[in-house]
């Protein structure tokens, strides 16, 4: 099966910040596999746009380095 990968960023305002905020909402997770919608607020406050990710996803147990409890 092969995933589009469609990563998109719309920048609403540009503001300098030491960091942001990315409020990540995930919409789907489905045969590993999840869609996401990510908010994006500067360290005031001020919100600087919006976007769209898709990504893998994998159990804890599958990462390099795992040790079970």
């Amino acid at each position: 099966m092969a995933a589009a990968w469609t990563n998109t960023l719309r920048i609403v305002q540009l503001e300098p910040s030491e960091w942001v905020l990315c409020d990540m909402h995930i919409h789907a997770v489905v045969d590993g596999y999840a869609q996401g919608l990510p908010i994006v607020w500067s360290e005031s406050g001020t919100f600087l746009g919006t976007a769209s990710q898709s990504m893998n996803v994998r159990p804890w147990r599958d990462l390099p380095g795992h040790r079970p409890r």
